[in-house]
């Protein structure tokens, strides 16, 4: 009997979920939308180019405040980074001139961009209860 316990307090805690609550601010204009891409711990090698491998990706137009807001729901328990691309010319790609971003980007946590993309640990956000993430857009040009 305490084994059946066991079990039915195991899986009741495997299916907690929560929300997220991103807002994105700082797109400089309305051109294209939105490429957001949301990675779970699981995936954190293919962190943050590898879209396909993202556990939820959405389009979404770039609005006209320049502030873009969504709920992520019933997310499971666990670490996620959030990788955003405002892809000014639709093409689903990451413009680059001498390897520097043509176009905007953005990353949970907001870490400071040098050289290259973040490691996942600077970008993820341990997600225990519902919890809000604000990303900052950055343009180099």
């Amino acid at each position: 009997m305490k084994f059946f316990a066991f079990l039915t307090a195991f899986f009741s805690l495997m299916a907690v979920s929560h929300a997220a609550t991103v807002t994105i601010e700082g797109f400089r204009n309305t051109k294209g939308f939105a490429a957001v891409s949301v990675f779970h711990e699981r995936e954190q090698r293919a962190f943050p180019g590898d879209a396909d491998k993202a556990i939820k990706t959405l389009y979404v137009p770039v609005p006209k405040n320049s502030k873009l807001e969504f709920t992520l729901d019933n997310m499971p328990v666990g670490k996620y980074a959030i990788a955003v691309l405002h892809d000014e010319d639709g093409n689903k790609k990451l413009n680059t001139v001498l390897g520097y971003p043509r176009e905007g980007f953005g990353f949970s946590n907001n870490p400071t961009i040098l050289v290259g993309a973040p490691a996942f640990s600077k970008c993820a956000v341990e997600l225990t209860e519902d919890t809000v993430v604000k990303i900052k857009m950055k343009y180099f040009y």
